[in-house]
């Protein structure tokens, strides 16, 4: 659908007074994002089938995130009407008991149309009752900041357009790559404009031209925040968050020709195209995240043959042009200790990625939070113990204060991502990967921890190195293989889920201690006869339905359920407090989407994994801020595995490989010898004295990546200076140690 609409009524004016963008003055008066919906609504419609090809009857089907639903009828037809036309990324979904939900994406609704859209579903069986499961795979990196450049590096008013000149191991950088394709016809024809707009006599002007490219960015592509899109669901922002719909991050993007198309993107789209359009107009350029979101390098040709790497920023220069009206406002951008790394390659970065053959429902988490602290060894140590709690609980939970952004200090920072199962189709084995930050003058990745919802599927971690020969540049990858295995619901112990039983107040439910708020039992149901409802007219209150369950260390708690809102200011959700004897308090993970404002009846749904030291949990149907909020047809189900015992152990992968200084040294008569591992691998550890002669060997076998020590009894050597050392396939290092008797 075309969706360029973009900044007629603002640029008009100045085009016939002066002639083109060049001409203008870098401060404009400010624009507004355009308007995306039709005055006119699109229908969905279709049959939901069995694998028998017999009717399903009373399924829900709806558009995810909306309170567009439907039942479907005797012969298994459903329909949703008045859907607005947006962007091509709706999604829906269908629901019924004994059957593993169904999901289809990227749908596109036209106005005054009908989108046909069928589904098949298919029975749970335990053979692969994985597909009732959500993966989340989340990654927290300790980070060393050790040093800041104050200003982002300017490009040279004298940088020259000339290919001769750029060095062999930047032209990889004009080519197209993956995701990146600089000869599609509509990149082409685009570039082809934008270089029209510059004087001829500065075409060959480096700077004048990516200026150009960084101007028409900002100008014609609308930035998909959820603020500047409220209340649509195809919004990019708010299906990150929420939910969106592919086979990995990068399969759910838009390339950049299809940006072009649909004149909005998020940060990661925006800076694709506008390194797609530098490479078009021959000018190097890559994708830099600055760790998720990203900036755009293009690289500076000076006449001397030197150049460098400046940084343009046009996702967040798109908002400060609406916001003040300056065109120009981060060309360049960021300096360039913000940047996390880029690709060896011509093909466009990602910061978190996992391989389906199907597509599925996925989200990006970021709830899995951050921390700065003091560049200290207190700090440091206050770093490790943080590190060590997410690989428990997933998130970081630290309410000291930050010292000086700007100065040296250690940070914490997490992303992830989670998919639901459902539609995975006959794959088992998932192959994920984060990227290690660079190292550089300005920062250093000390450690990174790992902590999944399913660590029983995990079957083995290690680190790959992306290389190319002709950059001669590497990147390290953290790679993770799962391989799915059957889990087994528990004996049912919600009660009163659909909340049928009652007389003022749900039966089995209990109201929050402390809160004011208005409770009862409603008339006005989802489902059924009646629902649980809370009015709360408190800007900071908080009140919840509260129902306690059992539930043991490592089970899979799955809640779905309904909620209305109206005029709700912070948030109607369902979540889990988990209880127990924990280090700390443990996570209240929540439901998705989050839901707020006035809208009738939306699905939700979660999974939790209770972590090490539970023995109870808390359901709360939580309305946050003011307003009122309907709760019905609550479903959770309980999932064990045939583990019977999930040691929830620190999963702290080093960075490097390592040999550490044995301790205590000198010693009698033992040591301990610690080493790090980045991958399986074949190791040796081996005692030598001073002639060379082998006299202990200590470990000769494979293992996994990771932290190992091993205790040295040297009671039957002789003083003196003993050498100690690692080898593997890819390492060796030789360190010395003293027995003293």
């Amino acid at each position: 659908m075309n969706r360029k609409y973009y900044l007629l009524l603002v640029l008009l004016p100045a085009i016939l007074l002066a002639g083109g963008w060049q001409n203008q003055p870098a401060v404009e008066p400010p624009a507004t994002n355009p308007p995306i919906h039709s005055q006119t609504t699109g229908t969905i419609e279709g049959k939901v089938l069995t694998a028998m090809n017999q009717p399903v009857v009373g399924a829900e089907v709806f558009i995810y995130g909306t309170d567009i639903r439907a039942i479907t009828d005797s012969s298994g037809n459903y329909r949703l009407e008045n859907v607005t036309p947006a962007f091509p990324r709706y999604i829906v979904c269908v629901e019924h008991p004994g059957y593993y939900g169904a999901r289809q994406g990227r749908l596109d609704v036209r106005s005054g149309e009908t989108t046909i859209v069928n589904f098949t579903l298919e029975s749970i069986n335990n053979e692969t009752s994985y597909k009732t499961q959500i993966l989340d795979v989340r990654l927290c990196y300790l980070i060393d900041n050790k040093q800041f450049a104050l200003e982002p590096l300017q490009p040279a008013e004298n940088a020259v357009l000339d290919i001769s000149l750029y060095p062999d191991s930047i032209k990889p950088y004009l080519e197209s790559g993956a995701f990146m394709d600089k000869a599609h016809p509509d990149i082409v024809a685009l570039a082809q404009e934008i270089l029209d707009s510059v004087p001829s006599a500065k075409r060959s002007n480096q700077t004048e031209v990516a200026k150009a490219v960084y101007v028409w960015v900002v100008k014609h592509i609308g930035y998909d925040l959820m603020h500047n899109y409220p209340g649509d669901v195809t919004c990019g922002n708010w299906q990150t968050v929420n939910c969106g719909w592919g086979k990995n991050f990068t399969d759910w993007c838009y390339l950049p020709h299809e940006v072009v198309r649909e004149g909005r993107a998020i940060c990661i789209e925006y800076e694709r195209l506008a390194a797609t359009l530098l490479r078009a107009l021959n000018i190097p350029a890559r994708p830099a995240p600055l760790k998720a979101h990203p900036v755009t390098q293009w690289w500076v040709q000076l006449p001397d043959g030197s150049g460098y790497w400046a940084n343009m920023e046009t996702s967040v220069g798109h908002s400060k042009y609406l916001e003040t009206g300056d065109s120009l406002a981060l060309f360049p951008s960021k300096p360039d200790h913000r940047i996390g790394f880029w690709w060896p390659n011509a093909d466009a970065p990602i910061h978190n990625h996992w391989e389906l053959q199907q597509p599925c429902l996925w989200r990006e988490v970021t709830e899995g939070g951050s921390a700065v602290l003091e560049h200290t060894s207190s700090g440091l140590s206050t770093g490790q113990s943080l590190l060590d709690e997410f690989s428990q609980y997933g998130e970081i939970r630290f309410p000291g204060p930050p010292p000086e952004v700007e100065q040296p200090h250690y940070e914490l920072y997490s992303r992830g991502f989670a998919f639901d199962l459902a539609t995975i189709g006959e794959q088992k084995k998932i192959l994920c990967w984060f990227p290690v930050f660079i190292t550089n003058q300005y920062h250093e990745v000390l450690q990174y921890a790992l902590w999944t919802s399913h660590p029983e599927w995990l079957k083995r971690t290690w680190v790959d190195t992306l290389f190319d020969e002709r950059t001669r540049q590497s990147i390290p990858l953290f790679m993770m293989e799962f391989e799915l295995q059957p889990v087994f619901p528990k004996e049912e112990t919600l009660k009163n889920g659909d909340f049928e039983v009652g007389d003022s107040l749900p039966l089995f439910w209990t109201k929050l201690p402390g809160s004011s708020a208005q409770y009862l039992l409603s008339d006005e149901a989802c489902r059924g006869d009646h629902s649980a409802y809370i009015s709360q007219s408190l800007p900071q209150g908080v009140a919840a339905y509260c129902q306690t369950l059992p539930v043991s260390p490592g089970d899979h708690v799955r809640i779905t359920g309904w909620i209305k809102t109206e005029m709700v200011t912070g948030d109607a959700t369902i979540d889990v407090e988990f209880r127990g004897n924990f280090q700390s308090r443990a996570p209240f993970p929540k439901v998705f989407p989050r839901l707020n404002g006035t809208s009738d009846w939306r699905w939700v749904s979660g999974e939790f994994t209770a972590p090490a030291g539970t023995d109870s949990m808390v359901i709360h149907c939580l309305l946050l801020g003011t307003g009122r909020a309907w709760f019905d047809d609550l479903k959770m189900t309980v999932y064990g595995t045939e583990i019977t015992e999930i040691k929830n152990e620190r999963t702290k992968i080093p960075v490097h490989f390592n040999l550490e200084q044995n301790y205590p040294n000198p010693f009698n008569p033992t040591t301990t010898i610690r080493f790090a591992l980045l991958k399986r691998e074949h190791v040796t550890l081996r005692v030598f004295d001073v002639l060379g002669r082998e006299v202990a060997t200590l470990v000769n076998k494979e293992l996994n990546p990771g932290e190992h020590s091993v205790v040295y009894d040297a009671r039957r050597l002789s003083s003196g200076v003993y050498f100690y050392r690692l080898t593997t396939p890819t390492f060796s290092q030789t360190k010395a140690m003293e027995v003293v008797k």
